[in-house]
C-alpha cells in the first residue's frame, strides 16, 4: 500500500483545485479586504448550497490559496461581526457555520442565496464576481493580498464594461480615483497601484479627462473575456422554460 506523503497529498489537492472558482462579493471588499471575501465567497457557496458549512478550515485555505490561519482568523471576525454563527455539526470536535441574522449583511445574504438556489428577491445593491483562485501566481506572502486585488479587479472591470456593451458603451467612468477608492474602502494609493498593475499587463486602459474623470477601457488581454461575459449575460437574458428557471447554478 502506497504511504501518503506530503508531495502526493499536495498533488491530490492541486488536481482538486485545477479549476476552482469563487464568486466574490463586492461588499464584502469594502467591508473587509479581497482575501476576507474569498473565504466568506467560499463559506457562502456550501452554506447556500448545504445548508452549512461544515469543513475544516484548512479546506477553505486549500482552496482558495490562503493559508490555515487567515481562514480562521476571518472566520472568528465574521462571527464576531454577526455574518456567521457557530451550531453543531458532524464532527463533535468541531462546529459547522450558518449565516446569522444580521440586517447589516442582508444585501450580501440574500444576493449568495438567489445566485446559488435561483431563488427571488435578488439584491441589487451588491454584485458577485466570478474569480478562479488556482489562476494566482502566489509567492510571497506580503503580496497574496495585493494579487488578490487585482484578480478581483480585472474580473469587477470586466463584468462591468460587459453590462456597458449591453448597452453599447464601452467604457467605464468613475469621478476620480478617489471615488473608486472609496467604493471599496480602500487606500486611494492602493487603487492606483492596482489599476497601474492592470494597464502594465494590458488588462486594461484609463485615462483621467476634464475635472479628474476617470475613464476606463478594455485592454487587449481582457477582450475576448469581455465578449465571453457579453455571450453569457445575453444568453441569461434569454425566456427560459420552467426547468431551466429553477435549475441550480453551480460553480463547484
Amino acid at each position: 500500500m502506497q504511504k501518503k506523503t506530503s508531495t502526493n497529498i499536495l498533488l491530490k489537492n492541486t488536481k482538486a483545485n485545477k479549476k476552482s472558482v469563487l464568486l466574490v462579493c463586492d461588499e464584502m471588499i469594502s467591508k473587509y479586504n479581497a482575501t476576507g471575501a474569498y473565504v466568506f465567497a467560499h463559506i457562502a457557496y456550501h452554506i447556500c448550497k448545504n445548508g452549512n458549512y461544515d469543513s475544516a478550515p484548512s479546506t477553505a485555505a486549500i482552496y482558495i490559496k490562503s493559508s490555515k490561519s487567515s481562514v480562521i482568523e476571518y472566520i472568528k471576525k465574521f462571527i464576531d461581526d454577526g455574518l456567521l454563527k457557530e451550531v453543531t455539526g458532524k464532527k463533535s470536535f468541531r462546529k459547522a457555520l450558518e449565516f446569522n441574522d444580521n440586517n447589516d449583511f442582508i444585501d450580501v445574504i440574500i444576493r449568495y442565496h438567489s445566485f446559488v438556489n435561483g431563488t427571488k428577491g435578488q439584491s441589487n445593491n451588491v454584485s458577485l464576481v466570478r474569480v478562479y483562485p488556482h489562476e494566482l501566481k502566489l509567492s510571497k506572502c506580503n503580496k497574496q493580498e495585493f494579487l488578490r486585488k487585482e484578480q478581483f479587479f480585472t474580473a469587477y472591470i470586466r463584468d462591468k464594461l460587459a453590462n456597458q456593451r449591453i448597452n453599447n458603451k464601452s467604457n467605464l467612468k468613475f469621478d476620480t480615483f478617489v471615488d473608486l477608492a472609496h467604493k471599496f474602502n480602500l487606500a486611494t494609493n492602493t487603487i492606483k497601484k492596482v489599476l497601474l498593475a492592470l494597464k502594465t499587463s494590458k488588462l486594461i486602459k484609463y485615462s483621467k479627462e476634464m475635472f479628474g474623470v476617470l475613464k476606463i477601457k478594455a485592454g487587449d488581454l481582457l477582450l475576448s473575456e469581455i465578449d465571453n461575459k457579453v455571450k453569457s449575460i445575453r444568453r441569461a437574458l434569454k425566456p427560459k422554460s420552467p426547468v431551466q428557471r429553477f435549475n441550480n447554478p453551480s460553480y463547484y
